[in-house]
């Protein structure tokens, strides 16, 4: 029976020495976070605090890995210093190229960022087994130990963490202190940046290896894989092949949505199964079984699931980031599967392993996502003007007329992307020598490319994120989440190329068609208030109705498009209400 010990001040003090005893450099790394968290929470402005806190936290698990990596090979402790020394002076360059003012901070810098997030939290499940060759056992003996130690410490520190809070709480309310709610965010960083790591570390592993009377599986662990996760699972596995069938009975391609679906359920998969993969010794219950071997056969045809979806998007929009490490992540869940199903390996060290190595090529290097996103997107931008007539002798070249299609804002997107990474430089060879102002707007004039931009009288009507608290849908059948506009069609909806309808596509049926005037007409008189251009009170919801069918729109945004022959109705994001007559 485990014994309960109540988080003391001379418990805490103990567990910290004991941590700082073997890992100083990992609680000094800790210290400098809560440190640099504490100044944000006042003054979020000074990115000094955040460069500081990002490498700090980044810092911890690499500097335990090189500490392990050390002590699995008996190292000295003069040569095991001389290692962190190494990996301290590789963070403190890694902290002055980090810049959070940046203008590809969050594009590329925050990525590669939390890929060496990843990767440094990977690195301390694997290092002290590299020069191993057989360490199944062992190794799932040692991550099993420290994922409790640290699901241990959560616990121990969110115990702590409440306690105080609502001590606190207590305080200002019955004395009337006015107590800063900035005070409970400092709280909440002094626990998770040094009680847990202090309380994580001095339980940490001193030794690798392990007699086969320890690898134990707890009965919490036992019990969370047969009754809880793989049960999950099995709910993951039914929705997504209920998907395929669909996909396969209506021959329609999937959503991107499905990929974040699929990914979802190979991650909650794998960790299912990296936790089960000890169990069947010990159960001989059919379910563990069977998981353990099924498993990675029934992830193949989602791995498949999740290539078209991403495959769809790529051919149609080009290469993005967000495109490139989904279907990234695609290929290393696909080599997993061949090394498990087909090799039929039990070295399960291979996966943190190759995970740590697809992220690393992920970002760094010529096949990096943001490399193949630059070379995609010039590709795709060049294709568009060529297709458009507006490239000529290796230039861009102005539009005889202006151009007013899906293609122009396919085109502006192009342009934002190399604005938002600050990386005109790819493409200036691409346009005249007078525009290297890196101005989308002032590139946009020269092809003569139609946005929103040129045209100042369009209409923006906005609900600012909110919609009605209570919305009446009696007798209403049906709710589609719509994002459309006149240049990209929606699953079920269509505005109408005059900009005067709306078309409501049904499977297998003609198109029902809405007039849109009523749309036009209310949003023109919102845009006519001085005061304000936003949706008030129930203003966003709108009746539509032909002779067959009703429609209640609850909006979002609207766009009407300024034209010589009026307002014309251009872009909806909302959801709609569909009830037959």
């Amino acid at each position: 029976m485990m014994k309960f010990t109540f988080p003391t001040i001379d418990f805490l003090a103990k567990k910290w020495w004991q941590a700082a005893r073997r890992f100083p450099l990992v609680i000094l790394a800790g210290a400098l976070a809560t440190f640099a968290a504490c100044q944000m929470v006042e003054n979020d402005a000074n990115k000094i605090f955040e460069k500081i806190f990002m490498v700090s936290v980044l810092a911890m698990p690499f500097l335990v890995a090189a500490q392990i990596f050390g002590e699995s090979r008996n190292w000295e402790k003069s040569k095991i210093w001389v290692l962190l020394t190494v990996v301290a002076g590789f963070l403190s360059i890694y902290f002055w190229m980090l810049d959070p003012q940046a203008k590809n901070f969050e594009e590329i810098q925050m990525p590669r960022y939390f890929a060496l997030l990843a990767v440094a939290h990977l690195a301390v499940t694997f290092t002290p087994f590299l020069h191993r060759r057989e360490p199944t056992a062992d190794f799932w003996e040692f991550n099993k130990q420290i994922f409790a130690n640290w699901l241990t410490g959560f616990a121990l520190g969110a115990v702590i963490f409440l306690g105080l809070a609502g001590a606190i709480a207590a305080v200002d309310n019955l004395f009337e202190l006015h107590i800063s709610e900035n005070n409970y965010a400092r709280l909440f960083f002094l626990v998770a940046g040094i009680f847990h790591p202090s309380y994580f570390l001095s339980l940490f592993p001193t030794d690798f290896e392990f007699d086969e009377t320890e690898n134990l599986f707890p009965t919490i662990f036992k019990n969370l894989c047969k009754f809880i996760l793989i049960p999950i699972i099995g709910l993951y596995f039914l929705i997504l092949y209920a998907f395929s069938a669909k996909i396969l009975f209506t021959w329609q391609l999937p959503t991107g949505w499905v990929s974040s679906l699929v990914l979802g359920f190979a991650v909650v998969g794998i960790l299912t199964w990296l936790l089960n993969f000890m169990l069947p010794k010990t159960d001989g219950g059919t379910i563990v079984n069977r998981f353990k071997k099924w498993f990675w056969w029934i992830l193949l045809p989602m791995i498949f699931l999740l290539f078209v979806a991403v495959a769809h998007r790529i051919l149609e929009y080009g290469i993005t980031e967000p495109r490139f490490f989904v279907a990234h992540l695609g290929a290393w869940l696909l080599l997993c599967a061949v090394f498990f199903v087909f090799i039929k390996s039990e070295d399960i060290k291979f996966i943190p392993l190759s995970l740590a190595a697809f992220l690393l090529v992920g970002v760094f290097g010529p096949f990096s996502a943001f490399e193949s996103a630059k070379r995609s997107q010039k590709k795709e931008l060049q294709k568009l003007l060529e297709k458009n007539g507006l490239w000529e002798n290796g230039k861009a070249k102005p539009g005889d007329t202006t151009l007013e299609n899906k293609d122009s804002w396919k085109i502006k997107s192009a342009l934002r992307f190399f604005e938002k990474r600050g990386t005109f430089a790819e493409i200036k060879n691409m346009f005249p020598e007078n525009l290297d102002s890196a101005d989308v707007n002032q590139i946009c004039d020269f092809l003569k490319i139609w946005t929103y931009d040129n045209h100042p009288n369009n209409v923006y009507i906005s609900s600012q994120g909110k919609y009605p608290s209570i919305i009446d849908i009696d007798g209403y059948s049906k709710v589609y989440a719509v994002h459309v506009n006149k240049d990209s069609l929606d699953s079920n909806f269509q505005i109408s190329a005059d900009g005067q309808s709306l078309w409501l596509k049904m499977p297998g049926q003609k198109s029902e068609i809405f007039s849109a005037e009523p749309i036009i007409e209310k949003c023109k008189q919102i845009n006519a208030r001085t005061e304000s251009q936003s949706f008030l009170n129930n203003e966003q919801i709108i009746n539509l109705e032909n002779e067959n069918y009703q429609l209640m729109i609850c909006m979002a945004n609207v766009v009407l498009e300024d034209k010589l022959e009026g307002y014309q109705f251009s872009e909806l994001h909302g959801m709609i209400f569909l009830k037959k007559k």
